[in-house]
């Protein structure tokens, strides 16, 4: 992952000395040019600057289940949050229960055409909305993990549970 700029920036980020941008938990080199190697995924993103570095906590996860080794879950509703993502600077992807790690970096899911997801490392995110999409994924044991992790790490999630009709009324 590396974050790329264009050519004015980058004259002003080099002259105060900023050679790399955290983005969330990662700290990634900034560029002005891309080698020949193949880009696989580009999602424009908001950086902030503050001093003598570069950051952005716009990084956000879409939490699923997994039906054997496919994510579950309705791929337009994935598809649509991430457009919108896209349209305000932020990174959006889809994360598989099976992704959350103590590692830095996540496996995640990101749409490169119709009907067509690709997994690609990705920085835990600033917080993540749990779109498991049935009763008996979210209470698989592999989902309880995950879900315990994320609170572990302090990262907010929204929609934690499915209501129990029972404690709500």
């Amino acid at each position: 992952m590396v974050v790329k700029v264009a050519e004015e920036p980058y004259q002003r980020y080099a002259a105060k000395g900023i050679s790399t941008a955290r983005i969330v938990n990662l700290k990634v080199p900034v560029l002005k040019r891309i080698g020949k190697n193949p880009v696989v995924y580009s999602q424009p993103i908001n950086l902030e600057e503050s001093g003598d570095s570069l950051y952005t906590e716009s990084v956000f996860a879409v939490l699923t289940g997994v039906k054997g080794q496919r994510i579950a879950g309705s791929k337009t509703d994935y598809r649509d949050l991430a457009s919108t993502g896209k349209q305000t600077g932020k990174f959006i992807y889809v994360l598989p229960v099976t992704s959350v790690t103590d590692d830095d970096v996540w496996v995640g899911y990101v749409r490169t055409g119709r009907k067509r997801w690709i997994a690609v490392p990705c920085p835990r995110p600033s917080a993540v909305y749990n779109r498991i999409s049935l009763r008996n994924l979210e209470r698989a044991p592999v989902s309880v993990a995950a879900r315990q992790k994320i609170e572990g790490l302090g990262i907010p999630m929204f929609n934690p549970e499915y209501f129990d009709k029972a404690k709500v009324y």
